[in-house]
């Protein structure tokens, strides 16, 4: 198939190959078994600059929330503001891993590898914000259970995604 579809490229100006030629590879990239994300990515930002069905749009504002989930901002102190960012945060990844679940066939084939890179490196992101939290000044005296609570935040969100931990497949299981 990795043949076939060279020889279907070849058919065309780079600039002009059909987007079915362009899904067809998508789809041969994302079925290794460690697909290469960079060229995957490519290959999806080539089909999604210009959507031109539902499903495209949807895989398209999938990869538009991640960024907007990684450029949030915790707050530095552990509060109930913190707590309620923290929740809003989850819910907007776990939102964009049922979108990805929810996409055809083709398309969650094509995603999924890349939902999977951007829920890893979102947990880190959130990982490295709750090292960085800090004790509230009048909760002095707790620092175990302070840094207990934060390793237990960590590891929940570990399990949380731990799909997205293991090694890339294409199964269709949602969270």
């Amino acid at each position: 198939s990795e043949r076939w579809i060279r020889f279907e490229e070849g058919l065309y100006p780079q600039d002009q190959t059909p987007r079915s030629v362009l899904m067809k590879r998508a789809i041969l990239i994302a079925s290794q078994s460690e697909p290469n994300l960079d060229a995957l990515r490519t290959q999806a930002s080539s089909l999604l600059e210009k959507p031109q069905s539902a499903s495209e749009r949807s895989a398209q504002k999938i990869l538009k929330a991640f960024q907007k989930v990684q450029s949030q901002v915790l707050p530095k102190v552990l509060s109930e503001d913190f707590n309620q960012k923290m929740n809003r945060v989850i819910r907007d990844l776990d939102s964009q891993v049922a979108a990805t679940a929810n996409l055809p066939a083709q398309w969650f084939k094509v995603m999924h590898p890349l939902v999977g890179e951007e829920v890893r490196k979102s947990v880190e992101q959130l990982t490295s914000q709750i090292d960085a939290l800090e004790l509230p000044a009048e909760a002095s005296g707790i620092e175990e259970a302070f840094y207990q609570k934060k390793e237990e935040m960590k590891s929940n969100l570990r399990e949380k995604y731990r799909e997205f931990f293991s090694s890339p497949d294409s199964s269709r299981s949602a969270p």
